[in-house]
């Protein structure tokens, strides 16, 4: 009987062993992936170049805020003009290269890299919508000078940062003389103030590894050329590997995974129904022939009567190419 419990003892030890050795293996797998992971992700970061403006002539400049530096460029002789980016992995002031010559022509144009993209600092802070709103004001009257009774500037900005422009002309009415929106994001999509789930999905967005990974796979190249070719242009041909390599080297600067898990988690939305009814002078809509998201954009429409729309640009999205012949002034 003795003999029979300690076959029965020596069976559950060796089970548990085994249990145990299974346990530990797969903690070791687990670190091992992880591991690799983080060593993938830290490659794709050092092996990228520093990135440098591709934007001619001018002067370079840097200004400082609370948060760190955002870089800016100026250049030309005229009306000031301020040029916004719009938001997404490898966005910079590098989307204005292909009129940068014309509108320097006619006006003191300021082209700034918003804070997280570009050459500008990326620090490691929870972004929201305030934050880019605070930052183009703070921008408008420390740098353009313009606000308070100093005069009023012209300003062009896309997508997701035309709802910033727009919420702060609602503001202040007398910060912009013209508006001219580029494939702007709807105003009903961006209804939905973010909530605790948001804030969730942020956090976990921003897990080193987790988060990190899912950037590297959206900002790859392939991703961004994907994302060109299917949702900014409507002619594949116009997108090219400089064009990708530009994106790609912005998108992995030190610091340029940070703004994606606000951004996923539509901690950027921000609702400016109101602020757009508000704005007097009627703004100037552009979108390309056949934008894949204008069924949305058309509640900007929808919440003016009358508005100045100009629909006839050969990319579906983005500003960085247009049809040659040179640009008309703003007004």
């Amino acid at each position: 009987m003795a003999k029979k419990e300690r076959i029965e003892q020596d069976a559950e030890n060796d089970a548990a062993r085994a249990g145990g050795n299974g346990l530990l293996t797969g903690l070791l797998v687990a670190g091992a992936t992880i591991g690799a992971a983080a060593l993938a992700n830290a490659f794709i970061f050092y092996k990228t170049p520093p990135l440098t403006t591709k934007l001619p002539g001018g002067e370079v400049r840097y200004f400082p805020t609370a948060e760190g530096d955002v870089f800016y460029k100026k250049a030309g002789s005229g009306p000031p003009l301020l040029l916004v980016h719009g938001i997404g992995a490898g966005c910079s002031s590098y989307e204005w290269k292909q009129v940068w010559d014309e509108l320097t022509k006619q006006y003191t144009v300021y082209a700034l890299d918003l804070l997280g993209f570009g050459k500008s600092d990326k620090p490691a802070i929870a972004y929201s919508a305030e934050t880019y709103v605070a930052l183009l004001d703070d921008f408008c009257r420390r740098v353009i000078k313009v606000g308070e009774g100093r005069g009023e500037c012209d300003v062009i900005a896309t997508s997701l940062s035309a709802a910033y422009v727009v919420a702060l002309s609602g503001r202040d009415p007398k910060l912009f003389r013209r508006l001219v929106l580029v494939c702007p994001t709807g105003i009903e999509e961006l209804a939905s103030k973010p909530g605790n789930r948001s804030e969730i999905g942020r956090t976990v967005l921003s897990a080193p590894v987790l988060g990190t990974t899912i950037y590297n796979a959206i900002s790859s190249k392939s991703g961004i050329r994907n994302y060109m070719t299917t949702r900014l242009f409507a002619q594949a041909s116009i997108v090219t590997d400089e064009m990708v390599d530009e994106y790609h080297t912005a998108a992995h600067q030190p610091g340029g995974e940070n703004v994606l898990p606000s951004f996923l988690s539509g901690m950027l939305n921000i609702c400016v129904s109101d602020e757009w009814k508000k704005i007097v002078d009627l703004p100037l809509l552009v979108w390309g022939e056949w934008p894949p998201a204008l069924p949305d954009d058309y509640y900007y429409i929808r919440r003016r009567k009358v508005l100045d729309l100009q629909s006839r640009m050969e990319s579906a999205k983005s500003p960085a190419e247009r049809r040659q012949g040179g640009s008309r002034p703003l007004r």
